[in-house]
């Protein structure tokens, strides 16, 4: 509205244009994860049934990505998707193979196309941890402008249950449960990573054996590591490096697991800017001092992405 100022013609002095509120344009989620079965017993099939959906008005096209990060500990029979969404690995994040794109385009809700159903079939391992997890993000890399960035991923942890080891007595050291949280963020980064060093055998540890998990970050950020109570870890090299190597006593400490005892570690990560880190973890590394059930599964690299 205006007025004042000498005007002799006062019919054109107002105007006014309303704005319709409603639904998000773009609103991608992953609606439910299930598990078939849960407990799984191990060296048999389990398959993950996944839905994501674009709860939005509008189209999120061309190529949307629906990233499923298969657990440690499984063998990847195949992942597919429906409504056009083809999968396959992403060795670049993660050159184990375990993570998959799904990638196709997501029409708006209430079309045909709304929504794709990914099936990804493993087979549980012989020496596979007590608890398999499984990460699936829509537009991990934030692509499209959303609505409500709060809902694109949805995690799974299924039991497993069965006999380990195939003679007795035996000691398996496995890196489980390992996840990082947020993945993608946004600079500076401000992330953490958690897992576990498990015992999955019928025996322990000997308190006499000495051996070592070894920690390295990947990074420009700054990392600080919470150790368990009992456990003795030191900085390797630079502290440039990230680098920490935990090490058992001679006598009693945390690091004498015995069969289905564990060791859970967190490392809180400040200040890392935009692009990737991972971290790296490794048991009994580099000593190799105890005799093990499999030594497939001492290793495990955690991938995130940190937006600008």
């Amino acid at each position: 509205d205006v007025s004042g100022g000498g005007d002799t013609q006062s019919n054109n002095n107002s105007a006014k244009v309303t704005t319709s509120v409603g639904g998000a344009a773009i609103d991608l989620t992953v609606t439910s994860i299930t598990d078939t079965p849960d407990a799984v017993n191990r060296s048999s099939q389990l398959t993950y049934t996944i839905i994501a959906r674009n709860d939005g008005t509008s189209a999120a096209s061309p190529d949307a990505v629906v990233r499923v990060k298969l657990p440690l500990g499984v063998s990847v029979q195949g992942v597919t998707g429906t409504n056009g969404f083809n999968c396959a690995a992403n060795l670049t994040v993660d050159p184990a193979g375990r993570t998959f794109d799904c990638v196709g385009d997501f029409a708006a809700s209430g079309s045909p196309g709304d929504l794709t159903e990914i099936t990804a079939i493993v087979t549980v391992n012989a020496d596979a941890p007590s608890d398999l997890k499984v990460t699936v993000t829509v537009d991990p890399a934030n692509a499209f402008g959303e609505s409500n960035e709060t809902n694109n991923s949805l995690s799974e942890t299924t039991t497993v249950t069965g006999t380990v080891c195939t003679s007795s007595p035996c000691v398996d050291l496995v890196v489980a449960d390992m996840f990082d949280s947020p993945d993608p963020t946004n600079a500076p980064g401000a992330f953490s990573y958690v897992f576990s060093i498990v015992n999955v055998g019928d025996a322990p540890v000997s308190p006499t054996a000495i051996w070592d998990i070894h920690i390295q970050y990947f990074g420009t950020g700054t990392p600080v590591l919470e150790i368990p109570a009992g456990v003795n870890c030191a900085v390797v090299g630079a502290p440039a490096d990230h680098h920490v190597h935990c090490t058992s006593l001679a006598g009693a400490d945390g690091m004498d697991l015995g069969p289905g005892q564990g060791l859970t570690f967190t490392v809180n990560v400040t200040g890392q800017p935009a692009g990737t880190a991972s971290l790296n973890v490794q048991a009994d590394f580099p000593s190799f001092a105890i005799a093990e059930f499999s030594e497939s599964n001492n290793s495990v690299t955690e991938t995130t992405t940190i937006n600008p």
